[in-house]
């Protein structure tokens, strides 16, 4: 990915953490209207769900299928992905199994703790499936308008270079690149 990706993929990250922050954490954990679990599916599920917006207009649809699978996925298939993932890595902590977590032992221990707040009063992973169901009706609303804003950010931030990167998949206009292509090489330019 080249540096306006990347510069554009670090805005989307800023984006979703202080949307999440603002409407879900303080609106809707702070607020008690959901679990503190359940604030963990926001972040990796608007990545999910955003990340295509950056790299759609990249790569030929093909390409952007095998490298990127989000990108075809609807909102439920998203959520029951991220959700598997919230739902592994808590199995195997409530297991005692910490072999996923990366650090020194202070960091784990500080995950740890995180984990604990995240968990309070959850015994079993049928917990966390019982809460996440039913803070997705609560988080719902605010997932979709969370991410029609930041799609609208980066819309307009986008630039005309990734916009017609959709000539890949229009063979007359790479045709006519190629021999653009050809014509530099052979030291012949256009007027």
């Amino acid at each position: 990915m080249g540096l306006l990706h990347k510069e554009l993929l670090n805005f989307l990250v800023s984006e979703i953490y202080r949307r999440v922050y603002e409407k879900i954490t303080i609106e809707l954990l702070n607020k008690k209207r959901i679990h503190p679990f359940s604030v963990g599916l926001a972040s990796p599920y608007f990545l999910d769900r955003l990340t295509p917006v950056i790299v759609s207009g990249t790569m030929p649809k093909g390409m952007l299928d095998k490298y990127y699978p989000q990108c075809s996925m609807s909102k439920e298939e998203a959520i029951a992905k991220v959700s598997e993932r919230l739902f592994e890595a808590s199995s195997r902590i409530m297991d005692g199994d910490y072999s996923h977590l990366i650090g020194n032992p202070d960091d784990i221990a500080f995950k740890l703790r995180i984990y604990a707040h995240m968990h309070q009063g959850l015994k079993s992973i049928d917990d966390a499936k019982a809460v996440l169901s039913y803070d997705l009706k609560v988080m719902m609303p605010v997932l979709n308008q969370i991410e029609m804003e930041i799609d609208k950010v980066i819309a307009s931030r986008r630039t005309v270079v990734i916009k017609d990167a959709h000539f890949f998949e229009d063979d007359g206009q790479l045709k006519r690149m190629l021999v653009t292509i050809q014509g530099i090489e052979k030291g012949i330019t256009r007027p």
